[in-house]
């Protein structure tokens, strides 16, 4: 069997001797790198006693690896009720294809938008789900591009976006009120209150 196309380099056995009467075959091999789709439709030629040519046609539709996202933008917000310096948004990772796909996560390395799991793999037909988590640094907005590289196919970016807004904190009594107390006493304090006006927690010292 005469092979010259590198996509179908690991076919064999490329030669073998069939006994009177007897049957054997070719595992016949296609293999492609190439990080697109391609269409391969060739012939192979092949010889009886290395004199008798024979040919047959080979045809193959390779496509590269692929995972679908269920969102390429995320936008994180605290809600009124969110005490966490923190907050999360799931996002849902598909493989469409017919082999696992693996993958790994690119970040700017700043902890302001991590990825749990960091790398993974999809089997075919199925999905995982990655959590991205939003962790402001300061009191102000963030944005970030995760890249989702996927193994010997097209990297997908996500945006993210992060809303903060400055800590404030109002006091509800501005003053506080002490009846007559003697030098070296005691007297236990009013009660005073802080409201926070803003959708993420604030952290204040007296």
């Amino acid at each position: 069997m005469v092979i010259t196309d590198k996509e179908l380099m690991k076919t064999s056995p490329v030669s073998q001797v069939i006994p009177p009467g007897q049957e054997a075959g070719f595992d016949i091999t296609f293999c492609s790198d190439s990080p697109q789709a391609l269409t391969f439709n060739k012939e192979v030629t092949y010889f009886i006693n290395d004199t008798i040519p024979f040919k047959f046609k080979v045809h193959a539709v390779a496509e590269p690896v692929s995972l679908e996202v269920s969102k390429k933008v995320l936008k994180f917000t605290f809600p009124d009720d969110h005490t966490d310096m923190s907050i999360s948004e799931n996002l849902v990772i598909t493989n469409t294809g017919n082999a696992t796909a693996k993958f790994k996560w690119a970040t700017s390395g700043s902890g302001v938008f991590t990825v749990t799991p960091a790398q993974d793999e999809v089997a075919a037909g199925s999905s995982k789900t990655a959590k991205i988590t939003f962790t402001p640094p300061g009191p102000k907005s963030e944005e970030e591009l995760l890249t989702l590289r996927i193994d010997d196919g097209t990297p997908v970016d996500i945006k993210c976006t992060g809303i903060v807004q400055e800590a404030k904190c109002l006091l509800k009594e501005k003053s506080v009120e002490f009846d007559n107390v003697s030098v070296g006493i005691k007297a236990k304090e009013q009660q005073f209150h802080l409201k926070n006006q803003i959708r993420v927690p604030a952290v204040f010292q007296i």
